[in-house]
């Protein structure tokens, strides 16, 4: 039903910092369960010796609700990842601030025009989808580095200029 991302990202490098990008992946509570915990999950390591930084930049539903929001995704970090401290940070954004979605770190880079969730509930494609995955630095002809950048730049800019919660404006991508 749902990319399988243990499989996607069995060798993927350790990362220590991630931004997700994705305006809709905390639309509903099936959102959150099916699409952002299942890469939480794959991209955050087991064990890690220094806190690791997450910062969600999306569209909550409903302003009032980014404290639970941010409660939901620390309860489920804790029962799946309880020696790993994670510092979470929410930046609740617009429809104009990023299309695509796109998830960073300092050495992955993962986009998806269409979403993370490729398949429908029924089990059928949503429609051809342009998923992305390389190391950061790598380019092939499809130009990752440079969306990269681009990305980097609109989270970058996101992450001076609105409001997150709480109130630490720490991941270490996007320290100023």
């Amino acid at each position: 039903k749902n990319i399988d991302w243990n499989k996607i990202l069995k060798n993927s490098p350790a990362i220590n910092s991630l931004i997700i990008m994705d305006r809709y992946i905390v639309a509903s509570a099936d959102d959150i369960k099916n699409n952002l915990f299942p890469i939480i999950d794959a991209l955050i390591p087991n064990s890690l010796k220094i806190p690791f930084h997450l910062t969600l930049m999306t569209k909550v539903p409903q302003t009032d609700d980014i404290k639970e929001l941010y409660d939901s995704i620390i309860l489920h970090l804790k029962k799946v990842k309880p020696s790993v401290h994670v510092d979470l940070e929410i930046h609740n954004c617009t429809s104009g601030d990023f299309h695509d979605r796109a998830i960073l770190s300092t050495n992955l880079y993962i986009s998806c025009g269409s979403g993370f969730n490729l398949r429908r509930d029924n089990g059928s494609s949503q429609h051809t989808t342009n998923f992305k995955m390389s190391l950061v630095g790598i380019c092939n002809e499809r130009g990752e580095k440079i969306e990269w950048d681009t990305y980097y730049r609109n989270a970058f800019t996101i992450a001076n200029n609105r409001p997150s919660y709480p109130c630490k404006n720490n991941n270490r991508m996007v320290d100023s």
